[in-house]
């Protein structure tokens, strides 16, 4: 394979790597409103009940072997609990579809749902608990309500549930929050932008070796994310992806030879280490701007560590496109200990 026939497919390889992968249908996201359980009437210590990710999810735990169902947007059975641990959703619920998505709306209802239908169930959980979207406990709009401030309650709800013949309310309130701090995003620039200037001005390797302890810590900060949540929230693969691959291609790049083939296959790997950063910083940018997130990672350290991986990305990045001007000019490879 000639040089320029080797760089062309690195060069192939890193646009299709930094393609952005499919997420969930709706998983949960950082948010600017936190809801919270504020009341169980009649009280009961046979469940516990939960709010996942400020807003996201509801979620529902059996603690002691009762039979629960949880009733749907048209007074219809949704959820079944039963006394087993088995977790049932009724498919001729409306709910069941609406709840597919964070601003779910009729046109996700097939004709086969009906509220009035005999349910059939299908088994989601076997472990006495779960987790799901529920329209009464988060507004129900991207756009925040007209003149909310911080700190406003923008909403009340009540999800009923039937324990065992016993009609259960449990309250939910909603309330917008302040931004975050911004001071911890700006320390994060200059750490990230000084970072990135010593990555430009350092050899390809010592570059190689910032973007794999980045990229670490990124993956980290996603694996957090990931495991801080039910799975049947489905949390996006996009998480912790993009770091992974950039963990993997940061080392490819470190273990290359300075000799003349894998300088060129080093300086590829580094690129692609680069790409998959941004990527990720892009695809995490609301972890900065919300203040509330879905992880039990410091939310602070998550916002840092996106930052910091964003520019970093950058300044590996515009180090592979010099590299690539370098060759293409000179037709001569710069090593990776240069």
């Amino acid at each position: 394979m000639t040089d320029r026939a080797l760089w062309s497919s690195v060069i192939i390889v890193v646009l299709l790597l930094a393609i952005p992968r499919p997420a969930a249908a709706d998983p949960p996201g950082p948010t600017e409103y936190l809801s919270e359980v504020t009341a169980v009437e009649p009280p009961t210590d046979l469940i516990a009940v939960r709010m996942i990710g400020g807003d996201s999810f509801f979620e529902l735990e059996q603690l002691e072997a009762v039979e629960v169902i949880v009733i749907g947007y048209q007074a219809e059975p949704y959820l079944r609990f039963t006394r087993a641990g088995i977790v049932e959703r009724n498919r001729r619920s409306p709910t069941t579809y609406l709840n597919q998505a964070r601003y779910g709306t009729g046109d996700l209802v097939p004709a086969l749902a009906d509220p009035a239908a005999e349910p059939e169930w299908e088994t989601v959980a076997v472990n006495g608990r779960y987790a799901w979207h529920d329209h009464r406990t988060h507004w129900m709009n991207p756009v925040r309500p007209p003149g909310a401030e911080p700190g406003d309650q923008i909403l009340e709800a009540v999800i009923p549930i039937d324990m065992e013949g016993v009609r259960i309310d449990i309250t939910v309130i909603s309330s917008l929050q302040g931004d975050p701090d911004p001071l911890f995003a700006v320390l994060a620039a200059v750490a990230g932008i000084a970072l990135s200037a010593a990555v430009l001005r350092a050899a390809l390797r010592t570059g190689a070796a910032v973007a794999a302890v980045v990229a670490l810590l990124a993956l980290g900060v996603g694996a957090v994310a990931v495991l801080s949540v039910p799975s049947e929230t489905e949390p996006s693969a996009t998480l912790w992806l993009p770091p992974a691959i950039a963990v993997g291609t940061a080392l490819g790049a470190l273990l290359a030879r300075p000799s003349t083939r894998p300088s060129v296959l080093g300086i590829g790997l580094l690129g692609v280490a680069g790409v998959q950063l941004m990527l990720w910083a892009v695809l995490s940018r609301t972890m900065v701007t919300k203040p509330i997130l879905p992880t039990q990672f410091p939310w602070e350290g998550v916002r840092t560590v996106v930052v910091v991986a964003g520019l970093v990305g950058v300044a590996i990045s515009i180090r592979f496109l010099i590299a690539i001007t370098s060759i293409m000019r000179t037709s001569q490879l710069p090593e990776l200990a240069s």
